[in-house]
């Protein structure tokens, strides 16, 4: 496989985190954190299909985990980093921790995709692939902002990203998330994350997902929905330096237990 394309700070050297973005997005969505947190050396790569990776399709949950690996081993000096995902990049995070475990020290998981049964992901297949293809370039778009929770100033932000979403990259998307797992013993830990204001079934998700990882405790981000870290960067700038630091969430998080 190509490499993938990637975005990154210069502060090579520093303790590194890896930004994974949601499906029908980019690494376009985390060009202010590598602006905030240069205290870090910080990659943002283009999952498959998507962003400047676009030709390296299809996007698989495989593909993206093996180059991602492939990164952090070109890229990073100690071959060690601390990974941040959102939305459909939570099963990517997941399924790099269980196969390269030596190279994650901690994940940070954010509004985790639900899962869907594969019987299921056929028949939405089935269905919207041939809607979908009716459908003109912003409407997809709109269709996907909408699962997202994205309010029109951040649609706007992403308008190109948005455009370039296809209905055979909708149906990848629907099979990533078809095909994600849980993390297995002896994967990194994880410190899972949903917006207040998400769906249920995402909640849910991160209640599996705590649990998975042992800790059984979900950090609710008060007020905010699904994009809470696109809504209010400077929240989610200062929740990720807080991480980083192993220092306690501010005041706009709640702890739930599971």
């Amino acid at each position: 496989m190509d490499k993938l394309s990637f975005n990154e700070s210069s502060n090579r050297g520093a303790e590194a985190i890896v930004f994974i973005h949601g499906g029908g997005i980019s690494s376009r969505m985390w060009s202010g954190v590598l602006e905030e947190l240069s205290e870090f050396h910080c990659l943002a790569p283009d999952l498959p299909g998507h962003g400047n990776s676009i030709e390296l399709r299809p996007f698989t949950l495989e593909g993206s985990v093996e180059g991602i690996s492939r990164l952090i081993q070109d890229q990073i000096p100690s071959g060690i980093t601390r990974v941040v995902a959102f939305s459909v990049g939570v099963p990517v995070a997941i399924e790099l921790g269980n196969r390269y475990p030596d190279r994650i020290k901690m994940s940070f998981l954010s509004g985790p995709t639900p899962k869907m049964g594969r019987v299921t992901s056929v028949l939405m297949n089935a269905i919207s692939r041939p809607v979908l293809s009716l459908l003109g370039e912003r409407q997809r778009a709109r269709m996907v902002a909408n699962s997202m929770g994205l309010s029109d100033e951040v649609v706007q932000a992403f308008h190109d990203d948005l455009n370039q979403i296809s209905a055979g990259l909708v149906t990848e998307i629907n099979n990533v998330v078809a095909s994600q797992g849980d993390p297995l013993q002896g994967s990194p830990p994880a410190v899972v994350l949903v917006g207040e204001k998400e769906f249920g079934a995402t909640k849910k998700r991160a209640r599996e997902l705590s649990l998975a990882y042992g800790n059984g405790e979900v950090y609710v981000v008060r007020e905010h929905g699904h994009a809470w870290s696109l809504e209010d960067p400077g929240l989610f700038h200062r929740t990720i330096r807080s991480w980083m630091k192993d220092e306690n969430f501010g005041a706009e998080f709640r702890a739930w237990s599971s």
